[in-house]
Protein backbone atom coordinates (compact mmCIF):
# COMPACT_ATOMS: atom_id res chain seq x y z
CA UNK A 1 0.00 0.00 0.00
CA UNK A 2 2.81 2.41 0.87
CA UNK A 3 4.44 1.75 -2.51
CA UNK A 4 1.16 2.39 -4.34
CA UNK A 5 0.71 5.70 -2.54
CA UNK A 6 4.33 6.69 -3.15
CA UNK A 7 3.90 6.19 -6.88
CA UNK A 8 0.85 8.49 -7.13
CA UNK A 9 1.35 12.05 -8.34
CA UNK A 10 1.45 14.47 -5.42
CA UNK A 11 -1.86 16.22 -6.23
CA UNK A 12 -3.74 12.85 -6.27
CA UNK A 13 -2.12 11.76 -3.03
CA UNK A 14 -3.21 15.04 -1.42
CA UNK A 15 -6.80 14.43 -2.56
CA UNK A 16 -6.76 11.00 -0.88
CA UNK A 17 -5.44 12.43 2.36
CA UNK A 18 -7.48 15.67 2.45
CA UNK A 19 -10.41 15.37 -0.01
CA UNK A 20 -11.98 18.71 0.96
CA UNK A 21 -8.88 20.77 0.20
CA UNK A 22 -8.21 22.11 -3.27
CA UNK A 23 -5.11 23.78 -4.59
CA UNK A 24 -5.62 26.92 -6.61
CA UNK A 25 -3.09 29.48 -7.74
CA UNK A 26 -3.10 33.15 -6.82
CA UNK A 27 -2.41 35.94 -9.32
CA UNK A 28 1.34 35.31 -9.04
CA UNK A 29 1.13 31.55 -9.81
CA UNK A 30 1.75 30.56 -6.18
CA UNK A 31 -0.30 27.51 -5.04
CA UNK A 32 -2.91 28.31 -2.38
CA UNK A 33 -4.76 25.54 -0.52
CA UNK A 34 -8.44 26.20 0.17
CA UNK A 35 -10.90 24.22 2.23
CA UNK A 36 -14.07 23.49 0.28
CA UNK A 37 -17.32 24.10 2.13
CA UNK A 38 -19.56 21.06 2.14
CA UNK A 39 -23.26 21.95 1.97
CA UNK A 40 -25.03 21.11 5.22
CA UNK A 41 -28.20 20.11 3.41
CA UNK A 42 -29.82 20.30 0.03
CA UNK A 43 -32.69 22.73 0.35
CA UNK A 44 -35.52 23.53 -2.01
CA UNK A 45 -35.19 26.76 -3.95
CA UNK A 46 -35.61 29.88 -1.81
CA UNK A 47 -35.05 28.17 1.56
CA UNK A 48 -32.21 29.44 3.75
CA UNK A 49 -30.85 27.51 6.70
CA UNK A 50 -31.33 28.99 10.17
CA UNK A 51 -27.89 28.06 11.59
CA UNK A 52 -27.91 25.64 14.48
CA UNK A 53 -31.69 25.18 14.56
CA UNK A 54 -32.22 22.29 12.12
CA UNK A 55 -34.70 24.28 10.03
CA UNK A 56 -34.73 26.47 6.95
CA UNK A 57 -36.95 29.47 6.21
CA UNK A 58 -38.38 30.82 2.99
CA UNK A 59 -39.69 34.38 2.91
CA UNK A 60 -42.67 34.83 0.61
CA UNK A 61 -42.68 38.47 -0.46
CA UNK A 62 -44.59 38.19 -3.75
CA UNK A 63 -48.19 38.57 -2.61
CA UNK A 64 -50.06 39.63 0.50
CA UNK A 65 -52.29 36.76 1.63
CA UNK A 66 -54.42 35.72 4.59
CA UNK A 67 -53.01 33.49 7.35
CA UNK A 68 -55.12 30.59 6.09
CA UNK A 69 -53.86 31.00 2.51
CA UNK A 70 -50.25 31.32 3.74
CA UNK A 71 -50.64 28.08 5.69
CA UNK A 72 -51.99 26.29 2.60
CA UNK A 73 -49.11 27.58 0.43
CA UNK A 74 -46.48 26.42 2.94
CA UNK A 75 -48.07 22.97 3.15
CA UNK A 76 -48.07 22.77 -0.66
CA UNK A 77 -44.26 23.19 -0.48
CA UNK A 78 -43.90 20.37 2.07
CA UNK A 79 -43.40 22.92 4.84
CA UNK A 80 -45.45 24.80 7.44
CA UNK A 81 -45.74 28.41 8.56
CA UNK A 82 -42.62 29.35 10.52
CA UNK A 83 -42.97 28.71 14.24
CA UNK A 84 -41.57 31.88 15.83
CA UNK A 85 -41.82 30.86 19.47
CA UNK A 86 -38.75 32.56 20.97
CA UNK A 87 -37.33 36.08 20.99
CA UNK A 88 -34.18 34.70 19.29
CA UNK A 89 -36.18 33.31 16.35
CA UNK A 90 -38.19 36.52 16.10
CA UNK A 91 -35.04 38.65 15.93
CA UNK A 92 -33.47 36.29 13.40
CA UNK A 93 -36.40 36.45 10.95
CA UNK A 94 -36.93 40.18 11.34
CA UNK A 95 -33.23 41.03 10.91
CA UNK A 96 -33.32 40.08 7.24
CA UNK A 97 -36.49 42.10 6.47
CA UNK A 98 -36.82 44.94 8.98
CA UNK A 99 -40.02 46.90 8.65
CA UNK A 100 -41.96 44.04 7.04
CA UNK A 101 -44.59 41.89 8.71
CA UNK A 102 -45.18 38.16 8.24
CA UNK A 103 -47.79 35.56 9.04
CA UNK A 104 -46.24 32.92 11.30
CA UNK A 105 -47.41 29.50 12.47
CA UNK A 106 -49.04 30.46 15.77
CA UNK A 107 -52.74 30.71 16.50
CA UNK A 108 -55.34 30.62 19.27
CA UNK A 109 -57.63 27.63 18.73
CA UNK A 110 -60.30 28.86 21.15
CA UNK A 111 -62.28 32.10 21.39
CA UNK A 112 -60.80 33.14 24.75
CA UNK A 113 -57.27 33.51 23.20
CA UNK A 114 -55.71 32.29 26.47
CA UNK A 115 -53.78 29.45 24.86
CA UNK A 116 -51.64 29.94 21.75
CA UNK A 117 -50.42 26.90 19.86
CA UNK A 118 -48.21 26.35 16.84
CA UNK A 119 -48.99 24.54 13.62
CA UNK A 120 -46.57 21.83 14.83
CA UNK A 121 -47.37 21.56 18.57
CA UNK A 122 -50.29 19.15 18.26
CA UNK A 123 -52.52 21.58 20.13
CA UNK A 124 -50.23 21.93 23.17
CA UNK A 125 -50.06 25.55 24.39
CA UNK A 126 -46.80 27.43 23.90
CA UNK A 127 -45.75 29.71 26.73
CA UNK A 128 -43.59 32.85 26.79
CA UNK A 129 -44.11 33.84 23.17
CA UNK A 130 -42.32 37.04 22.08
CA UNK A 131 -45.43 39.25 21.98
CA UNK A 132 -45.45 43.01 21.60
CA UNK A 133 -46.10 44.66 24.95
CA UNK A 134 -49.87 45.11 24.31
CA UNK A 135 -50.47 41.70 22.76
CA UNK A 136 -52.15 39.36 22.49
CA UNK A 137 -55.52 40.99 22.80
CA UNK A 138 -58.71 38.96 22.72
CA UNK A 139 -59.84 40.16 19.29
CA UNK A 140 -58.04 37.95 16.77
CA UNK A 141 -56.61 34.44 16.65
CA UNK A 142 -53.60 34.33 14.27
CA UNK A 143 -50.10 35.67 14.86
CA UNK A 144 -48.03 38.04 12.75
CA UNK A 145 -44.35 38.89 13.32
CA UNK A 146 -44.26 42.68 13.15
CA UNK A 147 -41.87 45.42 14.37
CA UNK A 148 -40.86 44.59 17.93
CA UNK A 149 -42.80 41.39 18.61
CA UNK A 150 -45.71 39.18 17.69
CA UNK A 151 -49.17 40.63 17.26
CA UNK A 152 -52.49 38.92 16.66
CA UNK A 153 -54.65 39.60 13.62
CA UNK A 154 -57.59 38.12 11.74
CA UNK A 155 -56.81 34.74 10.19
CA UNK A 156 -58.89 35.38 7.09
CA UNK A 157 -59.07 39.17 6.61
CA UNK A 158 -55.57 40.44 7.42
CA UNK A 159 -53.21 40.26 4.44
CA UNK A 160 -49.44 39.98 5.03
CA UNK A 161 -46.34 38.36 3.59
CA UNK A 162 -45.42 35.03 5.19
CA UNK A 163 -42.53 32.74 6.13
CA UNK A 164 -42.47 28.98 5.56
CA UNK A 165 -40.30 26.66 7.63
CA UNK A 166 -39.14 23.15 6.92
CA UNK A 167 -36.84 20.77 8.75
CA UNK A 168 -33.44 20.37 7.16
CA UNK A 169 -33.25 16.63 7.72
CA UNK A 170 -35.16 14.88 4.96
CA UNK A 171 -36.06 12.12 7.42
CA UNK A 172 -38.34 14.47 9.37
CA UNK A 173 -41.71 14.95 7.69
CA UNK A 174 -42.72 18.55 7.07
CA UNK A 175 -46.23 19.89 7.19
CA UNK A 176 -48.96 20.35 9.74
CA UNK A 177 -48.90 18.18 12.83
CA UNK A 178 -51.72 19.76 14.75
CA UNK A 179 -54.86 17.98 15.85
CA UNK A 180 -56.79 21.24 16.17
CA UNK A 181 -59.14 21.88 13.24
CA UNK A 182 -57.56 25.00 11.72
CA UNK A 183 -60.58 25.48 9.44
CA UNK A 184 -62.54 26.50 12.53
CA UNK A 185 -60.27 29.50 13.17
CA UNK A 186 -61.64 32.88 12.09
Amino acid sequence: MAFAMASLPLHLLCQLIAPNVTTNHNNHGTPVNQLQQQPSAILPEGYVEYPGQGVAYKYHMEDLVSWKKARELCVSEGAHLAVIDTREKFEYVMRSHPGDAFHVGLYAPYDDNDDWVSVTSGGAPILNLPWQSTEPDSTYRCAVAIKDGLSNYSCSLSLWYFICERPISSSVPAGPRTTVNVADIH
